[in-house]
């Protein structure tokens, strides 16, 4: 896999169109500036846990593929915990189930975009833009972790409705996939993501 950097931003100009375009007390608009024709919603996988030869294999769902194993039906607006009707299991009772073959159903992650979304996603959205190779990224500050040495501690913060506080950077569209924080910690993307041409 190729890491495309991202570089701090010093200076969050670029960053007005967006604090500006969000609307209090709106499910999407709250996140993502007004303006739109449409939205789409990418639903982040769900992993399949099962221990091979000593191994614990992850594998990605697809939520529909749940929703289809719970007996549930699949739609646009469906919620995890509607899908998923089977608890959470504690590590040691999950430990064990695994031991003796059951499959087990992980939760999808939250806050971050799996490498494996990400990249699929960048070719389809290079599809959509004229600038693919100066995007913005804006990163939760609220994360509390040192960023990878090559982006550095960044100096720019944007502020959005509700009083968060998010981190910009630039880069190309296919940093998408890069993790913000130094190796040893789990894969943490950027939150936020618009290419220069507001497309």
């Amino acid at each position: 896999m190729t890491t495309h950097r991202l570089e701090a931003v010093l200076v969050p100009t670029e960053a007005r169109w967006v604090v500006d375009g969000l609307i209090e007390r709106s499910i999407v608009n709250s996140l993502v500036p007004q303006g739109f024709p449409a939205h789409a919603r990418i639903f982040h996988p769900a992993w399949r846990c099962e221990l091979k030869n000593g191994r614990l294999w992850k594998t990605p769902l697809t939520w529909s593929q749940v929703a289809s194993m719970r007996d549930r039906t699949a739609h646009g607006l469906m919620q995890w915990s509607r899908i998923n009707v089977l608890p959470i299991l504690e590590d040691p009772v999950a430990d064990l189930l695994l031991e003796v073959g059951y499959t087990i159903v992980e939760h999808p992650a939250e806050g971050s975009l799996p490498v494996e979304v990400a990249t699929p996603l960048a070719q389809v959205l290079e599809r959509h833009t004229s600038a693919p190779d100066l995007c913005w990224f804006g990163a939760w500050d609220g994360f509390g972790r040192d960023y990878k040495d090559e982006i550095a501690e960044p100096k720019a913060t944007i502020t959005t409705i509700q009083a968060r506080r998010w981190h910009l950077f630039r880069g190309p569209l296919k940093a998408i996939e890069a993790g913000l924080f130094q190796s040893g910690i789990a894969h943490q993307s950027a939150n936020l993501l618009w290419p220069d041409d507001h497309s």
